[in-house]
């Protein structure tokens, strides 16, 4: 089995509420389990930055159903690696709602966090997302 790490980031299409994101939360909890996909789910100032990891063909599966999402707009994937083991392999999806205090106290991540996230995107160095959601996890 080809394990995969693919991390991107998106723009939500419309201000959401903590309901709705937990919605989103629900969602991806009840379609990652069955497909044995695991990551992690970053919130901040109008964009995810999310990383899924598992089986590449379903990793790749799921990516394409995020796309079509009319939640989300301008997706970049940021990083699509093989991987050995999984960065978050307990979780079918975690979560956090990132507020300013979180971009305030972690200085390191200040650049993907200015903008929201798909903004910067296109410039983070390799291994800073997922350094940001591992971060995040704890």
């Amino acid at each position: 089995m080809s394990l995969i790490n693919l991390i991107y980031a998106s723009s939500a299409a419309a201000d959401l509420k903590l309901v709705d994101l937990e919605q989103i939360l629900e969602a991806s909890v009840r379609n990652n389990k069955p497909c044995d996909i695991t990551g992690m789910l970053l919130y901040f100032g109008g964009g995810f930055l999310q990383a899924l990891e598992g089986e590449e063909t379903a990793v790749t599966a799921m990516y394409r159903k995020i796309e079509s999402d009319p939640r989300h707009q301008d997706i970049v994937v940021i990083e699509r690696t093989p991987i050995e083991s999984r960065s978050f392999p307990t979780w079918s999806m975690g979560f956090k709602y990132l507020g300013f205090e979180d971009s305030s106290k972690r200085e390191a991540f200040r650049n993907l966090m200015d903008n929201g996230f798909s903004s910067v995107t296109r410039d983070v160095k390799p291994g800073a997302a997922l350094a940001m959601l591992r971060e995040f996890s704890t």
